[in-house]
């Protein structure tokens, strides 16, 4: 192979981000001379980023990587990328690059139409210009258009910095403190993971701002044994995290800055309390029996300072707004099921006070509402909701901060940072996942995974929202690879036959132009036509005979036998069903096969070529050492460890893995490790010797952390991966080369 370099450098100067100007002479593999002429420029294709995805805000520069080649004989003699100078480099991308080193472009030695180029990134949104020529004169073009922002799923708790025109707030599934930008809406990691030092969070539930001393008081905190359960301080600046008490801060749920004693207020499951900041002593302020009279808490959500020396309490357990005075401790109902008139209170979350109006901003996830409550007489207006205002329904609100100088509160909802207007209810989209905007239906639980490469599109079982913009509505969907953009194939809106309840899994039949899809409520096998949406039963307790289904967790088709693969941990088995007439057998259990039986088998593959099965285990031994991956032999049903427990296998143990999926080509399977208690992680288990090494978590690529990985979907030609994340409810795509990741699809408020 003749592989030409030509190398020109540029001076832009004061350029805002790297750029790369490539001069190639490239003889591509098969690929000759050619005349001059008509007919399609090279062709240009990226394998990641992808279109349209957010690569986390974290990382300063990312690896493009991608192809270009041609079909007609022509030579590709120019590739242009944004228009920079650059460093030619060989063979794969080095794991990082030092400070200041100028960005690097490389071809893949054994294919040179694969391509690597390192660029930094800017926050927010990146346009990425890819121009490629041949020597016919002939060009192709491409704009690939990513995000580099701090992403949240779900944020619990909200402050304004009216100061700095943002709101800072914590999201508890990525342990994070982040700033949101009114104006434009970016986000920006302040402090979490790889951001700044001290101890680091792993359960923030309530924040407060301490302009003053340029800090945010965050605490983090659960049931015993689980969470910090502590105070901590976090400098605004650098991210540094400082315990301020740690004193049985359990449960605790909020903290409100009480600035004028020099302490901040928490509420836990019974009591509020006062944590010193000079000295981190507690005290009880409030309890039933320890201090003050009045109606005992019931689940104490949150507290807000109001004047005259109180504080309020929203209190879920009695869906009442309590008021507690604070030199005594007494407590009583400013607004409940006997206090105020209004529509009744179902479940509270937040509320914010505007003093000037004499009025609490409540929050609301049973009512998926705002509304205000006097704090003269009680009474309850509803100000936005599914009836009152207009712009995208609450999911899950749960933080509220009051914005007076534009008479609007922000809310904080599931993946979205909303403002509501006071005076019209209505509701705009402030910040949210996805500062380019995605089409079609918004993921709720994502669960299942799967590739249809004819069709360059991804397959999904996932929960959508109903109407109320709560509920779970079941669907299949569809995602294209070329936008990101989501498609209903099949649900309550499109195709006929029996309800999805609860999809778990999905399989491509390309043959039969439909999915299969199991169901854990519905304890069945559907076939969903792809064209109509059509839905039909292949097997359930009323369709086909054998040992009925209980919860059909994973799945995966076997083509050549007119079968599906059913793993199903309730049965502790491995069974197929005959495709034709639903009937069910058991391949692999306790009685069915030799070697240690399942015990939680969470994720299957199959491996037709060696007439076997590999599975999942994250229950099968005595903890620490009790995950494993398993060989199933289809004909006898034995079961044979591979990696895991036993020492089987050299690397990092496995945390809690959960899904699977087969890369025969590099011989070894890929396990995604982040279920309750896993490793957020991405392993690789050899096939051969059963040694396990990390491909991407925490520490080895950029970009945002996944959680619950409960199912996968490999693109081998593409050497990336597709996860469905049940917890921040998106699609995560792993560069299988650097270990990147980015969000590719995910929950958009439109």
């Amino acid at each position: 192979m003749d592989l030409r370099v030509v190398t020109h450098y540029l001076n832009i100067g004061n350029f805002t981000g790297f750029a790369i100007l490539l001069l190639l002479n490239i003889l591509l593999a098969g690929c000759g001379g050619g005349e001059g002429g008509g007919g399609e420029g090279p062709m240009v294709d990226i394998s990641f980023p992808l279109p349209n995805s957010n690569l986390g805000g974290e990382a300063d520069r990312v690896v493009l990587r991608g192809r270009v080649t041609t079909t007609d004989g022509a030579r590709v003699n120019q590739v242009l990328i944004n228009n920079q100078s650059f460093r030619m480099v060989t063979q794969k991308p080095p794991a990082d690059l030092p400070d200041g080193d100028m960005p690097m472009v490389e071809f893949d030695r054994d294919d040179s139409s694969h391509w690597f180029a390192q660029i930094a990134l800017l926050q927010q949104v990146n346009d990425i210009s890819i121009d490629a020529s041949d020597d016919r004169n002939r060009s192709t073009s491409v704009t690939l258009a990513v995000q580099n922002g701090a992403t949240f799923s779900r944020p619990v708790d909200v402050v304004l910095d009216s100061t700095n025109n943002r709101v800072l707030l914590v999201d508890s599934s990525s342990a994070a403190l982040l700033a949101v930008n009114l104006a434009s809406g970016d986000r920006r990691l302040i402090s979490g993971l790889n951001t700044g030092t001290g101890v680091s969070f792993v359960s923030p539930k309530g924040l407060a701002l301490d302009i003053a001393n340029n800090r945010a008081l965050v605490v983090d905190s659960s049931r015993p044994g689980r969470g910090l359960n502590a105070l901590l301080a976090v400098d605004l600046t650098t991210g540094n995290r400082t315990v301020i008490s740690n004193e049985d801060i359990t449960r605790a749920t909020d903290v409100a800055l009480d600035m004028a004693n020099n302490r901040v207020l928490w509420v836990k499951s019974s009591a509020l309390l006062a944590v010193d900041l000079n000295s981190g002593e507690q005290v009880v302020v409030s309890q039933e029996g320890e201090a003050g009279d009045g109606i005992p808490f019931s689940i104490p959500e949150y507290v807000v300072l109001a004047a005259n020396g109180r504080a309020l309490v929203v209190d879920a357990g009695l869906a009442a707004l309590l008021e507690v005075d604070l030199s005594n401790g007494d407590r009583r109902v400013i607004s409940g099921v006997s206090t105020g008139s209004g529509t009744a209170l179902q479940f509270p979350r937040a509320a914010a006070v505007d003093a000037d109006n004499s009025r609490a901003l409540v929050v609301d996830e049973g009512l998926n509402a705002v509304l205000e409550i006097d704090l003269s007489n009680g009474n309850r207006r509803v100000i936005s909701n599914i009836s009152k205002g207009q712009g995208p329904l609450f999911g899950i609100p749960e933080g509220i901060a009051f914005d007076m100088a534009n008479n609007r509160v922000l809310v904080v909802d599931f993946e979205s940072l909303l403002e509501v207007d006071l005076v019209s209810g209505d509701r705009r989209v402030i910040s949210d996942p996805n500062a380019i905007q995605i089409a079609g239906p918004s993921f709720f639980q994502p669960r299942g995974v799967t590739l249809d490469k004819t069709n360059n599109r991804l397959l999904v079982a996932d929960g959508g929202r109903a109407e109320d913009g709560r509920s779970p509505n079941y669907s299949l969907l569809e995602v294209d690879l070329a936008t990101g953009d989501r498609r209903l194939i099949s649900g309550a809106d499109r195709g006929v036959g029996p309800m999805f309840i609860l999809l778990e899994s999905v399989a491509l039949d390309a043959a039969n132009n439909r999915a299969l899809v199991t169901d854990i409520r519905l304890d069945a096998l559907l076939a969903v036509d792809l064209t109509s949406g059509d839905r039909r039963v292949i097997s359930d307790a009323d369709k086909g005979d054998g040992p009925s289904l209980n919860r059909p967790l994973d799945m995966v088709l076997d083509a050549a036998n007119n079968r599906a693969l059913v793993l199903d941990p309730s049965l502790t088995a491995l069974l197929e069903i005959d495709l034709d007439n639903g009937d069910r057998r058991v391949i692999s259990d306790a009685s069915r096969g030799v070697g240690l039986p399942f015990e939680g088998p969470s994720g299957v593959v199959l491996d037709a070529a060696n007439n076997r099965a590999f599975v999942v285990d994250p229950d099968l031994g005595i903890s620490p050492d009790k995950s494993a991956v398993l060989k199933v032999d289809l004909d006898s049903g034995d079961r044979e460890i591979l990696s895991g427990v036993g020492n089987k296998g050299a690397g990092p143990v496995f945390g809690r893995p959960i899904s699977i999926a087969l890369d025969l080509d590099n011989n070894r399977v890929l396990v995604g490790d982040g279920a309750n208690g896993g490793l957020k992680a991405l392993f690789e288990v050899d096939l051969t010797s059963g040694d396990r090494q990390v491909i991407s978590d925490s520490a080895n690529g950029s970009g945002p952390a996944f959680n619950a990985v409960l199912n996968m979907a490999l693109d081998s030609d593409n050497n990336r991966i597709f996860l469905a994340d049940l917890v921040s409810n998106t699609l995560v795509v792993v560069d299988l080369i650097s270990g990147d990741k980015a969000i590719y699809s995910g929950r958009i408020n439109n």
